[in-house]
């Protein structure tokens, strides 16, 4: 039952949140950069591509709803332990950054690199709150591996993923490998598969390879994967 309290709770104030917090935050990166069409054709993307620096109304409200989700969903995967607080943290970050790409393409750093900056803090905190106080060495391992095989992928494929990504690894190895570090091979894997899949359907669809947003996907995988870690791990550590 208290389960249940805190998610209602979290949910309303993450949409709040959202509504005050997160949807001015996106509006300012979004005015950062308003693409005129020599990075259109740079970018391979297609005219129009990001709107205005404004979130409409339904847009504001899938914000508010999606924000509203992940923070019931992380209320009753880590309830009132250390953890709760940095990976709400890690929600409302993902739901900013994965906004601004699905707007303009790319991740924005004045959001990226002081939530990484705010993450770890919140994390190590955890870390000595928790029972295993040396779990910030896992988000550190988690990190690099992510980022490092992005890393990677955006030197042998530049115009195939933006280095946005490969920042952006930076914090999904982070969340994810402060938890258990195989599971960033998980997250990896099914955010790549997500991607891939959009961009298969976007191919298809638009009969020619355009530029799309590839954070959401990886945030994706990530979310599905912090979610779902604890019986992961259970699984992980039966089976060495």
């Amino acid at each position: 039952m208290l389960d249940v309290v805190l998610a209602v709770v979290l949910a309303a104030a993450g949409a709040v949140a959202a509504r005050l917090l997160l949807i001015p935050m996106i509006e300012r990166s979004c005015a950062d950069l308003i693409m005129d069409e020599e990075t259109i054709e740079e970018l391979n993307a297609e005219p129009g591509v990001p709107p205005g620096a404004t979130v409409g109304p339904r847009a504001a409200l899938a914000i508010q709803a999606v924000t509203a989700l992940l923070s019931a969903s992380v209320a009753f995967r880590f309830g009132l332990s250390p953890a709760l607080v940095p990976y709400l943290i890690v929600a409302g970050l993902l739901v900013s950054l994965s906004a601004v790409d699905l707007y303009q393409l790319r991740i924005p750093d004045r959001i990226l690199f002081p939530g990484l900056g705010i993450t770890a803090l919140a994390l190590i905190g955890a870390s000595l709150l928790g029972e295993v106080k040396l779990s910030w060495i896992g988000a550190v391992i988690g990190a690099l591996a992510y980022s490092g095989v992005l890393a990677v992928t955006w030197l042998i494929s530049p115009r195939g993923m933006g280095f946005g990504d490969v920042k952006l690894g930076l914090l999904l190895g982070m969340a994810v490998g402060w938890l258990y570090v195989p599971l960033v091979l998980f997250a990896l894997g099914i955010g790549c598969a997500i991607g891939a899949l959009i961009g298969g359907w976007l191919m298809i669809v638009r009969r020619r390879s355009l530029a799309f947003p590839f954070g959401p996907s990886l945030a994706a995988g990530a979310v599905a994967v912090i979610l779902a870690s604890q019986p992961l791990v259970d699984w992980l550590q039966r089976g060495s």
